[in-house]
Formats: structure tokens, sequence, C-alpha cells
């Protein structure tokens, strides 16, 4: 298996040999799935939109890509991994992510979809 298909364990040491996937069953529903907080924006000192939420380890039945749109009808998928600023795992099994938000963001509606893997 490569390496870039690799996520932190959601064990303090790892889980070599084991598997800590989550079962999505355990949740009331996706969000609660992939989510431990809701996402939040604020600004940076430069004015652009940063975007941070904190996502749950293991939660691998479920991909997150951010989506803008100008009409609430068009969405268009942000390339999530030339966004990111910061992504940090913590003990406590979740990973905080800062996302610098494109300037095309502005004034758009923002949202994440939640996909099964590919």
């Amino acid at each position: 298996s490569l390496s870039g298909h690799w996520r932190p364990s959601r064990q303090l040491g790892g889980s070599p040999g084991t598997d800590d996937t989550l079962s999505a069953d355990a949740f009331p529903n996706l969000q609660d799935y992939a989510f431990t907080a809701l996402p939040s924006l604020s600004l940076a000192s430069d004015g652009s939109l940063l975007l941070r939420w904190s996502q749950r380890l293991g939660a691998d039945a479920v991909n997150l890509q951010t989506e803008t749109s100008r009409d609430l009808t068009t969405w268009i998928p942000n390339p999530s991994d030339s966004l990111v600023l910061q992504s940090a795992s913590s003990q406590g099994g979740q990973r905080q992510v800062t996302a610098r938000l494109p300037n095309s963001a502005a004034g758009a509606y923002l949202r994440f979809r939640l996909r099964p893997p590919r």
C-alpha cells in the first residue's frame, strides 16, 4: 500500500496489524461520523477566508470535499489538497484541519460534500 493512502491511527502508538476503522452504523448520521465539531470560518490577517474543521480519524467510509456555488444550483469542487494550510492529529482520535479558501469563494456559498471513498 502506498504511503499516500495512509492516515494517522486513532490509537496512541498506532494500530499495527489491526484495523481501527470506525463503523458508520455507530453514528446517527454521516456528519456526526465525519466531523468531531462543526466547521467554522474566520478571516486571516491578509483578508482571506480560513475554513477550520475537525474530522474523525477512522471515519474511512466517507471522504470530505469542499464545494462552492454562486447560485446554490451549480456546485464546484475545491481542490482540497491545495487549500490545506495545516493538518494535525490529536490523541483524541481527530484531525484538526485549516484550509485557505480560494479568492473565487469570496461571496459564494460553501458546503462540505460527504462521499463514499473511491
